[in-house]
């Protein structure tokens, strides 16, 4: 009798502990599968996910983002909750472009092997013109408890980002979309909805602001902002409202490479740390281009035009002599991660510019 009650205690010790902390703070903290690997950026910018991304986590956040991607992504994320051993998440995720749309594959995992869940999630993103960007996932949401089995259900996730000015986008985004259930008991898995904005006054400050409804729980408020300094190092902050998060985070880039930190500080049970490590390719370049687009080309020598570089969209951006789709998005893209650009010289940091296209444009490229 003793030896079993030794048994029953060492195998059940970790479960009584992880739910006496979720029965105390069950009005604040995260429900089964809402710990579904929002990336080191959206954590530290107060979880906002609507309205701005531009790395493969948004496959678990706004799937419409990966559409925004021009070159292969990929990112591992690890978070510990609270301080607590056996509160353990891990991702990963990646975005693949092609020709027709960029494609993402992703997986989370929380907990042990007394309680664990598991994310795996595929999506796809494409775009209506140059300013509206739509995306769709599908997870397979599976959890298993020793001893008592596992489940396992698909859940539908669809989302929609717009610029509505150049410095302001609007996103929205629905979780669970089919209204999936799980198990016997037919738990409903967390849906809800989710529409925000982003908008970035100047260059190096990005703020977000997010306003989150599960249809169980009250709304939710998440905002938050990023600065970037020195074009390399980014700092973060912002908060959320159920569960009640000060949250705050940094990342530097190195080369291809982007290591990223988030913390989440809840008032009652303490500190939530996350670490990530993502790799962005350089994107290809298309050494052929349509004829229509030399054709506007030479029409533009005899009427020049000036392009603002740090303002301009993917499409003004094409007015330069020698930028095609696939260039301009690439200056986004880089004008995003690293800063403004200082001179016309800068540009040649991005892959397919050189010094003859930037002469050739000297007339035309206006810094801001």
């Amino acid at each position: 009798f003793l030896s079993r009650c030794n048994h029953f205690m060492r195998h059940y010790t970790i479960v009584f502990i992880f739910f006496t902390f979720y029965l105390a703070g069950s009005s604040h903290l995260f429900a089964s599968f809402e710990l579904i690997g929002l990336q080191t950026r959206h954590q530290g910018m107060g979880g906002t996910v609507a309205a701005h991304s531009m790395d493969a986590g948004t496959l678990l956040g706004n799937p419409a983002g990966l559409a925004q991607i021009a070159s292969f992504q990929a990112s591992v994320d690890y978070a510990n909750l609270y301080g607590m051993r056996e509160l353990n998440a891990a991702f990963f995720t990646t975005a693949i472009p092609t020709r027709f749309g960029t494609v993402g594959i992703g997986n989370s995992g929380f907990g042990n092997k007394l309680y664990r869940e598991q994310t795996f999630a595929a999506g796809y993103a494409g775009s209506f013109g140059q300013s509206v960007w739509w995306g769709m996932a599908a997870r397979y949401n599976y959890f298993s408890i020793e001893e008592y089995g596992s489940a396992g259900q698909v859940a539908i996730d669809a989302g929609l980002v717009a610029r509505l000015t150049g410095r302001l986008h609007l996103g929205m985004l629905i979780r669970n979309i089919n209204r999936a259930y799980i198990g016997q008991a037919r738990d409903p898995l967390p849906h809800f909805l989710a529409t925000g904005i982003s908008y970035q006054p100047i260059p190096s400050l990005l703020l977000a602001m997010d306003v989150q409804k599960e249809v169980r729980s009250p709304v939710s408020i998440h905002a938050g902002a990023e600065f970037s300094l020195l074009k390399r190092l980014f700092l973060r902050a912002g908060f959320m409202t159920r569960p009640d998060h000060i949250t705050f985070g940094c990342a530097f880039q190195f080369s291809r490479f982007i290591a990223g930190y988030a913390a989440l500080l809840h008032h009652e049970l303490g500190l939530t740390n996350q670490f990530s490590l993502s790799f962005a390719a350089l994107p290809k370049h298309r050494q052929s281009r349509p004829i229509s687009q030399v054709r506007t080309e030479s029409i533009a020598v005899k009427q020049p035009v000036k392009v603002h570089i740090n303002t301009a969209t993917v499409e003004q951006l094409q007015q330069l002599k020698g930028v095609g789709p696939t260039l301009a998005r690439r200056i986004v893209q880089y004008r995003r991660a690293n800063g403004p650009f200082r001179s016309p010289d800068d540009l040649k940091r991005v892959k397919g510019i050189g010094n003859q296209l930037i002469s050739r444009n000297k007339n035309r490229i206006v810094i801001d």
